[in-house]
């Protein structure tokens, strides 16, 4: 049993006509399907194997997509959201890869902050605008914020959602971005391969390269929590993995006995000087030694 067919059917048809009605049978029929098998999720059978928990209507409007599930393994969402808490709910309206529209409401009693991350936009420039949306439409009834960004998939916007209230996000493309955006390295590390030794007198730190285009030399920076000077180390060029073979360096950086013991933050150009693919995936917090 997958997710509720009359829920996709309602939602697929709104896509087409934009009857919000549509929607709100939707989320019904979604929900009295949850609630009719959430004994069999909790306390009324041992497995709840092939009774599949009805989400893809939920994804498709915090999302605007779907992340993936059992047999649909290929992401197909919008977006993502990082620091808020569970108590706001959010509707992506529109998107593709030049334009997202959405519009969230907070219901705690105090403002929430947090971020949008992208997952669809192609590279390119940006137009950013949040604003209240009392009508609900989607659209800004007035402009709270407005700024010009570079976008691409995986960048992220800072959002604040007030107390019990509605706020419209839209963003939209202005330029599309000149260069070979996919041909951009793409430097990172793991906290797999990123290690302290047993004596704490030594951290070594394995940087991989998984972009479309070879690295220029790099500096690699681990920071202690003691406040004393970044210990750093250097490396590069590094080719990219064209053949799907990994291309890695080790490097190693020694740790002063008198810093051994404290906890380090190890980075990869944490200058950003190396224009690279996606800069989440550059940092590493190690335990302390």
């Amino acid at each position: 049993m997958g997710n509720e067919p009359r829920s996709q059917i309602d939602y697929g048809a709104w896509l087409l006509d934009g009857d919000l009605a549509r929607v709100l049978r939707a989320l019904r029929d979604s929900w009295e399907r949850i609630e009719l098998l959430f004994p069999m999720h909790t306390w009324i059978e041992q497995s709840a194997d092939r009774v599949a928990i009805s989400k893809d209507l939920v994804d498709r409007m915090y999302l605007g997509g779907q992340p993936g599930f059992r047999n649909f393994i290929y992401p197909t969402h919008a977006i993502s959201w990082r620091g808020f808490s569970p108590d706001f709910a959010a509707w992506v309206l529109e998107n593709d890869a030049q334009n997202l529209k959405l519009m969230a409401y907070n219901f705690a009693e105090q403002p929430q902050r947090g971020q949008v991350q992208l997952w669809r936009l192609e590279p390119g420039t940006y137009v950013v605008i949040t604003g209240p949306d009392a009508d609900e439409d989607g659209i800004p009834d007035t402009v709270a914020t407005e700024q010009q960004v570079e976008l691409a998939k995986g960048s992220t916007i800072d959002v604040e959602l007030p107390a019990r209230q509605t706020v419209a996000l839209q963003i939209e493309q202005i330029a599309r971005s000149g260069e070979g955006y996919y041909a951009r390295p793409d430097l990172a590390i793991c906290a797999e391969d990123t290690t302290i030794a047993d004596d704490a007198s030594e951290i070594t730190v394995v940087v991989h390269n998984i972009g479309g285009g070879a690295a220029p030399q790099f500096t690699v920076v681990a920071t202690g929590d003691d406040g004393d000077p970044d210990l750093t180390a250097s490396a590069g060029p590094l080719e990219a993995p064209l053949d799907c073979v990994p291309r890695t360096v080790t490097l190693t950086i020694s740790v002063p006995a008198e810093r051994r013991g404290r906890q380090f933050t190890v980075r990869v150009d944490p200058a950003g000087e190396v224009a690279e693919l996606y800069e989440g995936n550059n940092t590493v917090v190690l335990p302390a030694g």
